[in-house]
């Protein structure tokens, strides 16, 4: 009867290591997260130079509050709040190397997707 209860929590134990050894990098991605936009310091100069007027427009992003869910089928769902307005996106998501692109099913013909890069601890 010991041996077999050891037999069948090895094999148990092998077939949990081996499931988690087959799980892909997106399986780690999936999942809702929350964030604040980060303009480059670059960007900003840029614009204030080119375009000053648009200043207050960045300071807005800058504290507008942002959602992500990406699921597992591949397909994601965001909500972007800025200025007291909701502007949701929906679309399909892939991983190449470190950087996660999302492609928004409103714009299929869009040359400019938006990227978000992983960061080292894996979210």
């Amino acid at each position: 009867m010991k041996r077999l209860a050891k037999s069948s929590l090895a094999l148990i134990t092998l077939t949990a290591l081996i499931i988690a050894g087959c799980a892909k990098p997106e399986d780690k991605l999936v999942g809702h997260y929350n964030g604040k936009a980060n303009i480059p310091e670059a960007t900003k100069k840029e614009l204030a130079r080119t375009h000053p007027e648009q200043l207050p427009l960045l300071d807005a992003l800058e504290a507008g509050t942002y959602s992500l869910d990406l699921k597992q089928d591949k397909t994601y769902s965001s909500l972007m709040s800025v200025m007291g307005h909701d502007n949701p996106t929906a679309g399909t998501w892939t991983l190449d190397g470190n950087q996660i692109t999302l492609h928004n099913s409103a714009l299929p013909n869009s040359t400019n997707p938006t990227t978000l890069t992983v960061s080292d601890d894996g979210k």
